[in-house]
């Protein structure tokens, strides 16, 4: 790879990453104006608490 590929592909990687930070950003913000207090860290947190609770309950077999 030469100097020049290198460099356009860490141009292209800067500039996705700031569209995804962008995005991220956004979500945070409207996650924060569905009522999770700490945006994303809440939904995170939400999200493991339902998953661990899961793990949890055993499913039976209505057959």
């Amino acid at each position: 790879m030469t100097i020049a590929q290198i460099l356009k592909k860490i141009a292209y990687l800067e500039a996705v990453n700031q569209v995804l930070q962008e995005e991220m950003f956004q979500l945070d913000v409207m996650m924060r104006q569905l009522g999770f207090n700490d945006g994303l860290q809440t939904v995170k947190l939400t999200a493991r608490a339902i998953l661990d609770n899961n793990k949890n309950i055993k499913y039976e077999d209505n057959k």
